[in-house]
This record gives C-alpha cells, structure tokens and sequence, in this order.
C-alpha cells in the first residue's frame, strides 16, 4: 500500500572507521602471524579508502550493491508523504489508529486489550516492549537523563551492556493518527491534499523535515564484493546512514507510553533455522491461533 522509495548510496569508509571497525577483528585473534596479516589488510583498505576519497559516494559496484533502505524510521514520514494516509482518512473518515510492525514480525496482530491500553494512555504512540531474552539485539527501554526511551545497541559504549535492560523493543508501534499529525503541526485536511495541492504538500514536507532533523544517524560498515582485475573478488567494508523508528521515543513533546506484552506477541522468523525452537517454545502454536500453516 505504501511504497518506501528512500534510499541511500553507500560511502567509502574513512581511516577512523576502519581503525573502530578492526578492533574487535584484532581483539580476537592471539596468534602474532593472523595478527600481522590483519594488520596489512587493514592498512591496504585504509590506502585504498583514501585512494577512492572518504566519505565520497560508493560506486565501484552494480546499483544493488551501491544502494540500501534508508532505514525504518521513514516509513511512517513516507506514508504520509506518498499520500497512502490521505487515500487511507480518504475512504475511512473514522479511522484514528494505526498499528505498524516489521513484517517479519509474525505475532504481531490487532489485539482489542493492547489497541485499549494505548487509547487509554492518550499518547501519540505506544511501543510494544518484550522480555529480553538472550541473543536479542535492537533497541532497549531504558532511562537517560531521568526520561524512559529507546536506547539503540548502536550507542552503547560495550556490546555487554545489553545485559543491563530488562525489556526488549519488538517495534510493534500503535500510533494515534490525530495526535501524531498535532506534534507535526498538520491536520488531516493538510494530509489528504498533500497529493494534490502544493501549498499542502510543502507544509508537510516541512514538518517532516524538522522532526527528521532531531533524529540521530546511526553509522555502520558492511561488506559488500567488489571485483578487482584479473576476475578476482574482494568483500570490502562501506558505510552506511539509517535512522530508526525506536528514536521517536526521545522527542520529548510527542507522548509515548510502553507496554509489555507476552513476548509471542514480537516473533520474528529472520532464519528457518528459528522453526525448531518456535515448535519448543510454544511460539508456532500462538502462530497457529493466528493464521494457517501448511504442512
């Protein structure tokens, strides 16, 4: 219903990058030969970003390669912003809620307690958080400064700080529809036109604008190939630019409230390999309540 369409062009590293990116890579090697060899590697890579101009665009490869999603703080923005919501207060005068979750997210569903709860809290949104279990990587409720958010694993100073937090963001998010639009200074008249009228449009561009800009960016390297001469092929790190939808908890006008649900409720399937445990665990017959599994 509602296409994405923001990407980004990956970046070639910078020498600071590259140090903090080895670290760990050295850390866990203890033979002097393994280490020497890594070593080398790194300070080829560092010459060769150098060579091609850090943080200069990405362009050594075909554009699947070159490009990747901007992250998933842009898809509530770009609901509004390709006029999917105006269509949606369009054909639905009455509709006042939004429940949005990750696809791969399988137990998330509309739950008529958890849709009460959040209207009862009469936040803009309510963020659905779980009990961390072992291996969860993501955001984390936490307190900064005195105010609950959600922290990002991004930020921590050491991976070991996960095991500090208690529940575990599964970004199942309900979203108030009127209320979200009043912290962006636009009303529904101003969604529905925005497909239309570009006086509507540049107001919600605007104010899009500004919240984006509160917003921080998180960094990180990936490894893509490249082909060297000869035929020959190289996985390389690149940098990549995300924002995310957890960090709408540390605006501190919106409104955002948490509630904790059974942890069914945040499944994801990201590997078949999960199968094995969700039969274990209980979690494929919660799945089986809500929709049909073929044999």
């Amino acid at each position: 219903l509602s296409p994405s369409r923001s990407i980004i062009q990956r970046l070639y590293p910078t020498q600071a990058d590259l140090r903090e990116y080895w670290k760990p890579r050295l850390r866990g090697i203890h033979d002097p030969e393994r280490r020497k060899d890594e070593r080398r590697r790194l300070d080829r890579l560092i010459r060769w970003s150098e060579w091609m101009g850090p943080g200069e665009e990405y362009n050594l490869n075909i554009p699947l390669k070159r490009f990747y999603p901007a992250g998933h703080w842009y898809e509530i923005p770009n609901l509004i912003r390709n006029g999917t919501l105006g269509k949606m207060l369009e054909e639905n005068p009455d509709l006042n809620y939004l429940l949005v979750h990750n696809t791969d997210t399988l137990g998330a569903a509309l739950d008529p307690t958890i849709l009460g709860l959040h209207i009862l809290g009469e936040e803009a949104l309510s963020f659905e958080v779980l009990p961390r279990l072992w291996g969860d990587r993501g955001g984390y409720l936490a307190r900064v400064d005195g105010d609950i958010q959600i922290l990002e694993a991004g930020v921590l100073p050491r991976d070991e700080d996960i095991f500090d937090f208690t529940y575990y963001n599964s970004l199942t998010t309900w979203i108030s529809i009127d209320r979200i639009l009043r912290f962006l200074w636009l009303t529904r008249e101003d969604v529905r036109r925005a497909g239309s009228d570009p006086e509507a449009r540049g107001r919600v561009e605007e104010a899009l604008s500004l919240v984006e800009k509160e917003i921080p960016v998180y960094v990180t390297l990936k490894e893509v190939e490249i082909v060297r001469g000869g035929g020959r092929t190289e996985m390389v790190p690149v940098v990549q630019c995300e924002r995310l939808w957890g960090d709408m908890s540390r605006l501190p006008l919106l409104g955002v409230r948490y509630i904790a649900v059974d942890r069914h409720r945040g499944r994801q399937m990201k590997d078949p390999h999960t199968l094995d445990n969700w039969v274990r665990d209980g979690s494929k017959e919660y799945l089986a309540n809500l929709t049909l599994f073929s044999s």
